[in-house]
Protein backbone atom coordinates (compact mmCIF):
# COMPACT_ATOMS: atom_id res chain seq x y z
CA UNK A 1 0.00 0.00 0.00
CA UNK A 2 2.60 2.52 0.79
CA UNK A 3 4.77 1.89 -2.27
CA UNK A 4 1.23 2.58 -4.36
CA UNK A 5 0.79 5.92 -2.26
CA UNK A 6 4.60 6.82 -2.89
CA UNK A 7 4.42 6.26 -6.70
CA UNK A 8 1.01 8.53 -6.80
CA UNK A 9 3.23 11.21 -4.57
CA UNK A 10 5.82 11.28 -6.71
CA UNK A 11 3.58 11.78 -10.04
CA UNK A 12 1.60 14.34 -8.11
CA UNK A 13 3.96 16.45 -7.19
CA UNK A 14 7.30 15.81 -9.47
CA UNK A 15 9.35 16.18 -7.02
CA UNK A 16 11.31 14.23 -4.46
CA UNK A 17 11.43 16.50 -1.94
CA UNK A 18 7.77 17.19 -1.85
CA UNK A 19 6.32 13.75 -2.14
CA UNK A 20 8.69 13.23 0.79
CA UNK A 21 7.11 16.38 2.81
CA UNK A 22 4.01 15.07 2.25
CA UNK A 23 4.44 11.21 3.19
CA UNK A 24 6.44 12.31 6.39
CA UNK A 25 9.45 10.57 5.65
CA UNK A 26 13.05 11.30 4.19
CA UNK A 27 14.00 12.01 1.02
CA UNK A 28 16.96 9.34 0.84
CA UNK A 29 14.57 7.22 2.14
CA UNK A 30 11.86 7.51 -1.23
CA UNK A 31 15.14 7.67 -3.26
CA UNK A 32 15.83 3.94 -2.51
CA UNK A 33 12.32 2.67 -2.09
CA UNK A 34 12.26 4.23 -5.57
CA UNK A 35 14.80 1.77 -6.73
CA UNK A 36 13.82 -1.13 -5.01
CA UNK A 37 10.44 -0.20 -6.87
CA UNK A 38 11.77 0.08 -10.31
CA UNK A 39 13.94 -3.61 -9.38
CA UNK A 40 10.61 -5.16 -8.59
CA UNK A 41 9.02 -3.86 -11.73
CA UNK A 42 12.42 -4.35 -14.03
CA UNK A 43 11.27 -0.99 -15.29
CA UNK A 44 12.38 2.77 -14.73
CA UNK A 45 9.36 4.68 -13.72
CA UNK A 46 10.83 8.01 -13.49
CA UNK A 47 13.66 10.31 -14.90
CA UNK A 48 15.12 13.37 -13.56
CA UNK A 49 15.20 16.80 -15.20
CA UNK A 50 16.25 20.34 -14.31
CA UNK A 51 12.68 20.57 -13.65
CA UNK A 52 11.86 17.56 -11.61
CA UNK A 53 10.74 13.95 -11.69
CA UNK A 54 8.78 12.46 -14.96
CA UNK A 55 7.24 9.44 -15.26
CA UNK A 56 8.61 7.15 -17.91
CA UNK A 57 5.84 5.35 -20.72
CA UNK A 58 6.22 2.09 -18.23
CA UNK A 59 6.17 4.20 -15.42
CA UNK A 60 2.78 6.21 -16.44
CA UNK A 61 1.73 2.15 -16.94
CA UNK A 62 2.36 1.62 -13.15
CA UNK A 63 0.99 4.79 -11.84
CA UNK A 64 -2.24 4.30 -13.36
CA UNK A 65 -2.21 1.02 -12.08
CA UNK A 66 -1.38 2.52 -8.36
CA UNK A 67 -4.34 4.55 -8.36
CA UNK A 68 -7.14 2.25 -9.33
CA UNK A 69 -5.61 0.15 -6.62
CA UNK A 70 -5.62 2.52 -3.89
CA UNK A 71 -8.90 3.68 -4.99
CA UNK A 72 -10.24 0.28 -4.98
CA UNK A 73 -9.18 0.06 -1.49
CA UNK A 74 -10.82 3.14 -1.18
CA UNK A 75 -13.92 1.54 -2.19
CA UNK A 76 -13.95 -1.11 -0.28
CA UNK A 77 -13.39 0.72 2.69
CA UNK A 78 -16.43 2.95 2.28
CA UNK A 79 -18.44 -0.27 1.56
CA UNK A 80 -17.31 -1.76 5.03
CA UNK A 81 -18.12 1.77 6.80
CA UNK A 82 -21.77 1.67 5.37
CA UNK A 83 -22.35 -1.81 6.78
CA UNK A 84 -22.24 -0.72 10.79
CA UNK A 85 -22.79 3.05 9.93
CA UNK A 86 -19.38 4.15 11.45
CA UNK A 87 -18.49 7.79 10.15
CA UNK A 88 -14.26 7.14 9.83
CA UNK A 89 -12.87 6.99 6.69
CA UNK A 90 -11.83 9.48 4.19
CA UNK A 91 -13.75 12.75 3.19
CA UNK A 92 -12.47 14.63 -0.18
CA UNK A 93 -13.95 17.84 -0.47
CA UNK A 94 -13.33 19.80 -3.34
CA UNK A 95 -13.89 23.82 -2.22
CA UNK A 96 -13.87 27.15 -4.05
CA UNK A 97 -10.64 29.55 -2.15
CA UNK A 98 -12.98 31.72 -0.87
CA UNK A 99 -15.71 29.44 0.89
CA UNK A 100 -12.11 27.66 1.79
CA UNK A 101 -10.82 30.70 3.30
CA UNK A 102 -13.42 32.47 4.93
CA UNK A 103 -16.87 30.18 5.51
CA UNK A 104 -15.63 26.54 5.53
CA UNK A 105 -13.48 26.74 8.95
CA UNK A 106 -15.43 26.61 11.50
CA UNK A 107 -17.96 23.75 9.96
CA UNK A 108 -14.67 21.92 9.60
CA UNK A 109 -13.21 22.12 12.62
CA UNK A 110 -16.48 20.94 14.37
CA UNK A 111 -16.78 18.55 12.25
CA UNK A 112 -13.22 17.14 12.71
CA UNK A 113 -13.84 17.44 16.60
CA UNK A 114 -17.40 15.82 16.30
CA UNK A 115 -15.76 12.90 13.97
CA UNK A 116 -12.04 12.58 14.62
CA UNK A 117 -11.43 9.36 12.89
CA UNK A 118 -12.44 10.92 9.61
CA UNK A 119 -9.54 11.76 7.04
CA UNK A 120 -9.99 14.71 5.14
CA UNK A 121 -8.33 15.53 1.72
CA UNK A 122 -9.18 18.61 0.12
CA UNK A 123 -8.48 20.51 -2.89
CA UNK A 124 -9.29 24.53 -2.76
CA UNK A 125 -9.15 26.39 -6.28
CA UNK A 126 -11.78 28.21 -8.73
CA UNK A 127 -15.18 26.69 -9.13
CA UNK A 128 -14.92 26.09 -13.27
CA UNK A 129 -11.50 23.65 -12.03
CA UNK A 130 -13.18 22.42 -9.33
CA UNK A 131 -16.08 21.11 -11.66
CA UNK A 132 -13.79 19.83 -14.00
CA UNK A 133 -12.44 17.25 -11.21
CA UNK A 134 -16.14 17.12 -9.10
CA UNK A 135 -15.84 13.12 -9.72
CA UNK A 136 -12.83 13.19 -7.48
CA UNK A 137 -14.28 14.67 -4.66
CA UNK A 138 -17.49 12.88 -1.93
CA UNK A 139 -18.74 16.82 -1.87
CA UNK A 140 -17.59 19.58 -4.26
CA UNK A 141 -18.47 22.89 -3.26
CA UNK A 142 -18.42 25.64 -5.68
CA UNK A 143 -19.65 29.76 -6.33
CA UNK A 144 -21.82 31.13 -8.91
CA UNK A 145 -24.53 29.97 -11.43
CA UNK A 146 -25.66 26.60 -10.23
CA UNK A 147 -23.60 23.93 -11.77
CA UNK A 148 -25.62 22.34 -14.92
CA UNK A 149 -23.90 18.74 -13.89
CA UNK A 150 -25.65 15.03 -13.58
CA UNK A 151 -25.47 14.81 -9.72
CA UNK A 152 -27.34 16.25 -6.94
CA UNK A 153 -26.82 20.45 -6.54
CA UNK A 154 -28.15 21.86 -3.35
CA UNK A 155 -27.91 25.69 -2.53
CA UNK A 156 -25.71 26.58 0.64
CA UNK A 157 -25.87 29.82 1.44
CA UNK A 158 -26.45 33.43 -0.72
CA UNK A 159 -24.16 36.57 0.17
CA UNK A 160 -24.29 40.09 -1.04
CA UNK A 161 -21.05 41.57 -3.07
CA UNK A 162 -19.75 44.77 -0.71
CA UNK A 163 -17.77 47.60 -2.06
CA UNK A 164 -14.64 47.93 0.84
CA UNK A 165 -12.35 51.12 1.38
CA UNK A 166 -10.48 52.62 3.63
CA UNK A 167 -12.60 55.27 5.52
CA UNK A 168 -10.70 58.65 4.38
CA UNK A 169 -13.97 60.96 4.42
CA UNK A 170 -14.23 60.32 0.39
CA UNK A 171 -17.11 59.09 -1.06
CA UNK A 172 -17.49 55.79 -2.58
CA UNK A 173 -17.76 57.30 -6.09
CA UNK A 174 -14.78 59.93 -5.41
CA UNK A 175 -12.97 56.35 -4.07
CA UNK A 176 -13.69 55.04 -7.48
CA UNK A 177 -12.01 57.73 -9.78
CA UNK A 178 -9.55 58.58 -7.93
CA UNK A 179 -8.04 55.40 -6.82
CA UNK A 180 -6.90 52.27 -8.49
CA UNK A 181 -9.29 49.52 -8.05
CA UNK A 182 -8.60 46.37 -6.90
CA UNK A 183 -9.59 42.81 -7.98
CA UNK A 184 -8.19 39.40 -7.81
CA UNK A 185 -7.99 36.17 -9.86
CA UNK A 186 -11.20 34.20 -9.75
CA UNK A 187 -13.83 33.29 -12.59
CA UNK A 188 -14.83 35.16 -15.36
CA UNK A 189 -18.34 35.02 -14.05
CA UNK A 190 -17.45 36.80 -10.67
CA UNK A 191 -15.36 40.07 -12.62
CA UNK A 192 -18.86 40.47 -14.71
CA UNK A 193 -21.14 40.52 -11.47
CA UNK A 194 -18.71 42.99 -9.79
CA UNK A 195 -18.65 45.48 -13.30
CA UNK A 196 -22.78 45.17 -13.20
CA UNK A 197 -23.02 45.83 -9.73
CA UNK A 198 -20.62 48.88 -9.87
CA UNK A 199 -22.20 50.54 -13.09
CA UNK A 200 -25.42 49.77 -11.59
CA UNK A 201 -25.19 51.43 -8.29
CA UNK A 202 -22.18 54.06 -8.58
CA UNK A 203 -22.65 54.66 -12.53
CA UNK A 204 -19.00 54.49 -12.99
CA UNK A 205 -16.23 52.47 -13.83
CA UNK A 206 -12.72 53.09 -12.64
CA UNK A 207 -10.11 54.67 -14.42
CA UNK A 208 -7.29 52.57 -13.15
CA UNK A 209 -7.05 48.95 -12.32
CA UNK A 210 -4.70 46.77 -10.60
CA UNK A 211 -5.35 42.98 -10.47
CA UNK A 212 -3.37 40.50 -7.94
CA UNK A 213 -3.62 36.90 -7.41
CA UNK A 214 -5.39 36.01 -4.66
CA UNK A 215 -8.35 37.42 -2.58
CA UNK A 216 -5.85 37.81 0.34
CA UNK A 217 -3.66 39.93 -1.77
CA UNK A 218 -6.50 41.91 -2.93
CA UNK A 219 -8.28 42.12 0.26
CA UNK A 220 -4.45 43.44 2.82
CA UNK A 221 -4.12 46.55 -0.50
CA UNK A 222 -7.48 47.43 -0.08
CA UNK A 223 -7.10 47.55 3.81
CA UNK A 224 -3.75 49.00 3.40
CA UNK A 225 -5.73 52.36 1.57
CA UNK A 226 -4.23 51.73 -1.69
CA UNK A 227 -7.56 51.70 -3.45
CA UNK A 228 -10.90 50.56 -3.39
CA UNK A 229 -12.12 46.66 -4.16
CA UNK A 230 -15.33 44.41 -4.89
CA UNK A 231 -15.23 41.90 -2.31
CA UNK A 232 -17.38 38.81 -1.14
CA UNK A 233 -19.65 39.40 2.08
CA UNK A 234 -18.50 36.69 3.96
CA UNK A 235 -14.46 37.98 3.62
CA UNK A 236 -15.54 41.25 5.26
CA UNK A 237 -17.44 40.42 8.18
CA UNK A 238 -14.41 41.29 10.54
CA UNK A 239 -14.04 44.59 9.44
CA UNK A 240 -14.27 47.64 12.07
CA UNK A 241 -15.58 51.17 11.84
CA UNK A 242 -12.23 52.14 10.11
CA UNK A 243 -13.10 50.73 6.43
CA UNK A 244 -16.21 51.54 4.63
CA UNK A 245 -18.34 48.26 3.66
CA UNK A 246 -21.08 48.73 1.91
CA UNK A 247 -23.45 46.16 0.37
CA UNK A 248 -24.37 46.34 -2.98
CA UNK A 249 -27.99 45.82 -3.89
CA UNK A 250 -29.15 43.00 -6.62
CA UNK A 251 -25.70 41.53 -6.11
CA UNK A 252 -26.34 38.23 -4.51
CA UNK A 253 -24.06 35.10 -5.83
CA UNK A 254 -24.51 31.35 -4.81
CA UNK A 255 -23.12 28.72 -3.35
CA UNK A 256 -23.50 25.28 -4.31
CA UNK A 257 -22.84 21.89 -3.06
CA UNK A 258 -22.61 18.70 -5.09
CA UNK A 259 -22.31 15.32 -4.87
CA UNK A 260 -23.25 11.95 -5.99
CA UNK A 261 -26.68 11.11 -4.38
CA UNK A 262 -24.84 7.29 -3.15
CA UNK A 263 -22.55 9.34 -1.45
CA UNK A 264 -25.33 10.20 1.29
CA UNK A 265 -25.26 6.22 2.07
CA UNK A 266 -22.00 7.15 3.69
CA UNK A 267 -21.83 8.21 7.16
CA UNK A 268 -18.55 10.20 6.37
CA UNK A 269 -20.66 12.43 3.53
CA UNK A 270 -23.55 12.63 5.48
CA UNK A 271 -22.51 13.62 8.67
CA UNK A 272 -20.59 16.55 6.72
CA UNK A 273 -23.88 17.12 4.89
CA UNK A 274 -25.99 17.10 7.17
CA UNK A 275 -23.40 19.72 9.10
CA UNK A 276 -23.36 22.28 6.13
CA UNK A 277 -27.51 22.09 6.28
CA UNK A 278 -27.88 22.81 10.31
CA UNK A 279 -25.09 25.70 9.26
CA UNK A 280 -27.59 27.24 6.79
CA UNK A 281 -30.64 26.77 8.96
CA UNK A 282 -29.03 28.57 11.61
CA UNK A 283 -27.47 31.01 9.58
CA UNK A 284 -30.98 31.65 8.67
CA UNK A 285 -32.87 32.34 11.86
Amino acid sequence: MKDLQLLVALDEYRSMQKAASHLFISQPAISQRLKTIENEWGQELFIRTSAGIVPTPSGEIVIAHAKLQLQAVQTTKDQLAMVDYHVAGSLKIGVSSVVAQYVLPTVLAEYMTTFPEVRIEMQTGLSEDLLKDVVHHHVTIVRGDEPLIGMAVQPWFTESLALVYKETGMTATEVLQQKPFLSFQTEPSYHVNVRKAILNQYNVWPERMLEVNNIGTCKALTLAGVGAAVLPACSVEDLDERYRVELIPNSERKTWVVFEKEYRQLPQVEAFLTMLEQQKANDSR
